[in-house]
Protein backbone atom coordinates (compact mmCIF):
# COMPACT_ATOMS: atom_id res chain seq x y z
CA UNK A 1 0.00 0.00 0.00
CA UNK A 2 2.71 2.94 0.78
CA UNK A 3 4.11 2.18 -2.66
CA UNK A 4 0.62 3.33 -4.20
CA UNK A 5 0.47 5.98 -2.00
CA UNK A 6 3.75 6.92 -3.18
CA UNK A 7 2.30 6.48 -7.09
CA UNK A 8 -0.57 8.49 -6.12
CA UNK A 9 1.70 11.32 -4.62
CA UNK A 10 3.97 12.05 -7.30
CA UNK A 11 0.99 11.39 -10.17
CA UNK A 12 -0.98 14.30 -8.48
CA UNK A 13 2.41 16.62 -7.68
CA UNK A 14 3.20 15.92 -11.59
CA UNK A 15 -0.67 16.90 -12.51
CA UNK A 16 -0.53 20.16 -10.39
CA UNK A 17 3.07 20.88 -11.41
CA UNK A 18 2.71 20.26 -15.07
CA UNK A 19 -0.48 23.03 -14.54
CA UNK A 20 1.96 25.75 -14.16
CA UNK A 21 3.29 25.25 -17.50
CA UNK A 22 0.49 24.70 -19.34
CA UNK A 23 -0.80 27.86 -18.55
CA UNK A 24 2.42 29.31 -19.03
CA UNK A 25 2.01 28.09 -23.14
CA UNK A 26 -1.76 28.68 -22.95
CA UNK A 27 -1.55 32.54 -22.36
CA UNK A 28 1.18 32.77 -24.88
CA UNK A 29 -1.70 32.14 -27.66
CA UNK A 30 -4.94 33.07 -25.72
CA UNK A 31 -6.27 35.58 -23.25
CA UNK A 32 -5.95 34.37 -19.69
CA UNK A 33 -10.20 34.18 -19.54
CA UNK A 34 -9.97 31.79 -22.14
CA UNK A 35 -7.44 29.86 -20.47
CA UNK A 36 -9.73 29.90 -16.94
CA UNK A 37 -12.50 29.30 -19.46
CA UNK A 38 -11.25 26.24 -20.92
CA UNK A 39 -9.51 24.88 -17.88
CA UNK A 40 -13.13 25.23 -15.68
CA UNK A 41 -15.00 24.08 -18.57
CA UNK A 42 -13.07 20.85 -18.87
CA UNK A 43 -12.87 20.29 -15.18
CA UNK A 44 -16.71 20.70 -14.70
CA UNK A 45 -17.37 17.92 -16.80
CA UNK A 46 -15.58 15.98 -15.42
CA UNK A 47 -16.82 16.50 -11.87
CA UNK A 48 -20.51 16.35 -13.36
CA UNK A 49 -19.25 12.95 -14.72
CA UNK A 50 -17.81 12.20 -10.95
CA UNK A 51 -20.63 13.16 -9.17
CA UNK A 52 -23.40 11.51 -11.80
CA UNK A 53 -21.83 8.11 -12.01
CA UNK A 54 -21.17 8.48 -8.22
CA UNK A 55 -24.47 9.07 -7.70
CA UNK A 56 -23.42 11.83 -5.56
CA UNK A 57 -26.30 14.03 -3.51
CA UNK A 58 -26.67 17.39 -5.07
CA UNK A 59 -27.57 20.01 -2.27
CA UNK A 60 -30.94 21.89 -3.29
CA UNK A 61 -31.11 24.09 -0.13
CA UNK A 62 -30.73 27.78 -1.40
CA UNK A 63 -28.08 29.24 1.54
CA UNK A 64 -26.30 26.37 0.87
CA UNK A 65 -25.80 26.71 -2.72
CA UNK A 66 -25.19 30.20 -2.27
CA UNK A 67 -21.92 29.50 0.06
CA UNK A 68 -20.83 26.89 -2.15
CA UNK A 69 -20.93 29.01 -5.44
CA UNK A 70 -19.10 31.59 -2.85
CA UNK A 71 -16.31 29.07 -1.94
CA UNK A 72 -15.84 28.10 -6.00
CA UNK A 73 -15.34 31.96 -6.72
CA UNK A 74 -12.83 32.07 -4.02
CA UNK A 75 -10.76 28.68 -4.72
CA UNK A 76 -11.57 28.06 -8.47
CA UNK A 77 -12.60 31.09 -10.14
CA UNK A 78 -10.75 34.29 -8.76
CA UNK A 79 -7.05 32.06 -8.15
CA UNK A 80 -7.36 30.65 -11.85
CA UNK A 81 -7.58 33.69 -13.31
CA UNK A 82 -5.25 35.77 -11.24
CA UNK A 83 -2.54 32.70 -12.10
CA UNK A 84 -3.38 33.15 -15.90
CA UNK A 85 -3.16 36.87 -15.87
CA UNK A 86 0.19 36.55 -13.40
CA UNK A 87 1.95 33.59 -15.87
CA UNK A 88 1.78 36.49 -18.77
CA UNK A 89 5.01 38.27 -17.34
CA UNK A 90 6.69 35.34 -14.97
CA UNK A 91 7.93 31.88 -15.72
CA UNK A 92 5.86 29.11 -14.86
CA UNK A 93 8.55 27.48 -12.28
CA UNK A 94 8.03 30.71 -10.50
CA UNK A 95 4.67 30.55 -10.57
CA UNK A 96 4.65 26.96 -9.05
CA UNK A 97 7.30 27.92 -6.44
CA UNK A 98 4.92 31.25 -5.59
CA UNK A 99 1.49 29.12 -5.29
CA UNK A 100 3.18 27.32 -2.41
CA UNK A 101 2.95 30.35 -0.18
CA UNK A 102 -1.28 28.77 0.05
CA UNK A 103 0.19 26.70 2.77
CA UNK A 104 1.55 29.57 4.68
CA UNK A 105 -1.48 31.64 3.96
CA UNK A 106 -3.23 28.85 5.12
CA UNK A 107 -1.68 28.90 8.32
CA UNK A 108 -2.17 32.34 9.03
CA UNK A 109 -5.74 32.16 8.23
CA UNK A 110 -6.71 28.68 10.22
CA UNK A 111 -5.04 30.80 13.06
CA UNK A 112 -8.51 32.91 13.53
CA UNK A 113 -11.36 30.51 12.36
CA UNK A 114 -10.42 27.29 14.37
CA UNK A 115 -9.18 26.83 18.01
CA UNK A 116 -7.16 23.67 17.06
CA UNK A 117 -5.13 25.64 14.01
CA UNK A 118 -3.11 28.14 16.18
CA UNK A 119 0.13 29.55 15.15
CA UNK A 120 2.78 27.92 17.55
CA UNK A 121 6.17 29.16 17.63
CA UNK A 122 7.73 26.62 15.58
CA UNK A 123 4.53 27.56 12.83
CA UNK A 124 5.29 30.88 13.31
CA UNK A 125 9.07 30.78 12.63
CA UNK A 126 8.44 28.47 9.35
CA UNK A 127 5.82 31.43 8.54
CA UNK A 128 8.59 33.67 8.91
CA UNK A 129 11.05 31.42 6.65
CA UNK A 130 8.51 31.20 4.19
CA UNK A 131 7.69 34.62 3.55
CA UNK A 132 11.56 34.91 3.37
CA UNK A 133 12.03 32.59 0.60
CA UNK A 134 9.11 34.14 -1.40
CA UNK A 135 11.02 37.40 -0.95
CA UNK A 136 14.72 36.09 -2.14
CA UNK A 137 12.49 34.85 -5.29
CA UNK A 138 10.88 37.90 -5.65
CA UNK A 139 13.89 39.76 -5.74
CA UNK A 140 14.49 38.51 -9.11
CA UNK A 141 12.35 41.54 -10.15
CA UNK A 142 14.97 44.05 -9.74
CA UNK A 143 17.78 44.28 -12.82
CA UNK A 144 20.49 46.36 -12.43
CA UNK A 145 18.74 48.07 -9.78
CA UNK A 146 15.28 48.38 -11.06
CA UNK A 147 12.09 47.05 -10.74
CA UNK A 148 10.36 45.24 -13.24
CA UNK A 149 7.15 46.08 -12.46
CA UNK A 150 5.20 43.58 -15.39
CA UNK A 151 7.33 40.64 -13.46
CA UNK A 152 6.54 41.77 -10.02
CA UNK A 153 3.06 42.23 -10.83
CA UNK A 154 2.53 39.23 -12.05
CA UNK A 155 4.22 37.56 -8.93
CA UNK A 156 2.10 39.42 -6.78
CA UNK A 157 -0.97 37.70 -8.41
CA UNK A 158 0.34 34.73 -8.02
CA UNK A 159 0.59 35.40 -4.34
CA UNK A 160 -2.98 36.79 -4.43
CA UNK A 161 -3.97 33.70 -5.67
CA UNK A 162 -2.60 31.67 -3.11
CA UNK A 163 -4.38 34.31 -0.58
CA UNK A 164 -7.79 33.02 -2.08
CA UNK A 165 -7.03 29.66 -2.09
CA UNK A 166 -6.37 29.94 1.65
CA UNK A 167 -9.14 32.06 2.58
CA UNK A 168 -11.61 29.71 0.63
CA UNK A 169 -10.55 26.24 1.57
CA UNK A 170 -10.55 27.69 5.05
CA UNK A 171 -13.98 29.20 5.10
CA UNK A 172 -15.12 25.77 2.97
CA UNK A 173 -13.86 23.98 5.72
CA UNK A 174 -15.72 26.39 8.61
CA UNK A 175 -18.70 26.94 7.29
CA UNK A 176 -19.85 23.82 4.81
CA UNK A 177 -17.90 21.06 7.21
CA UNK A 178 -20.74 18.19 6.99
CA UNK A 179 -23.63 19.78 5.39
CA UNK A 180 -22.43 18.17 1.46
CA UNK A 181 -19.57 15.88 0.07
CA UNK A 182 -16.56 17.46 -1.10
CA UNK A 183 -16.66 16.68 -4.41
CA UNK A 184 -20.19 18.26 -4.82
Amino acid sequence: MQIKAWLYFWALGLIWGSSFLFIRVGVSELHPFHVVLIRTGIAAVGLCLVIILGRKRIPRDKGLLIKIALVGLGNVAIPFTLISWGEQSIDSGLAAVLQATAALFGLIVAHFFFVDERITQQRAIGIILGFIGVAVLMSRNWQDGQLVVGSLLGGLAIVGASVFYATATTLGRKVMQGEVEPIV
